[in-house]
């Protein structure tokens, strides 16, 4: 995945005002980044078949909550899980994925550009927690 090229790309559009773009753009992406993070720390990110019960992929939800007891900031994993996959929240990941926004606004898409860009700089360490790289 060519992250900086992505984000660079989100941060163009938005400053185009294409925030819609931004918006689709960045939304799965910050998923897949979340994703490779649990992955690289040794965390499911993919539910087997068992019987009956088809395969599935874990909740963004419970991945960030996964991802909280490896280190991410708790601060952060609650604005991740507000913006992205908290239904108490905006959801965004799932409202924009199914199609419920009828219009992306600059909030939105200027938080998922901040977002995007926290998780972009987590990296794993070796007791396999996730945290900021060090400034």
């Amino acid at each position: 995945m060519d992250m900086p090229r992505v984000l660079a790309d989100a941060l163009t559009r938005y400053r185009r005002r294409d925030y819609e773009g931004c918006a689709y753009l960045l939304a799965p992406k910050i998923e897949t980044m979340l994703r490779a993070l649990a992955r690289a720390i040794d965390e499911p990110v993919h539910l087997t078949q068992r019987k009956n019960t088809p395969g599935k992929y874990v909740g963004l939800g419970t991945l960030i909550s996964t991802l909280g007891k490896h280190g991410l900031d708790e601060s952060w994993g609650r604005y991740l899980s507000t913006l992205l996959a908290g239904p108490t929240g905006w959801n965004l990941r799932n409202e924009l994925a199914h199609g419920f926004v009828d219009e992306v606004s600059v909030p939105m898409a200027a938080l998922l550009i901040q977002a995007a860009l926290y998780v972009a700089k987590l990296v794993p360490h070796a007791d396999e927690s996730p945290a900021p790289e060090a400034e």
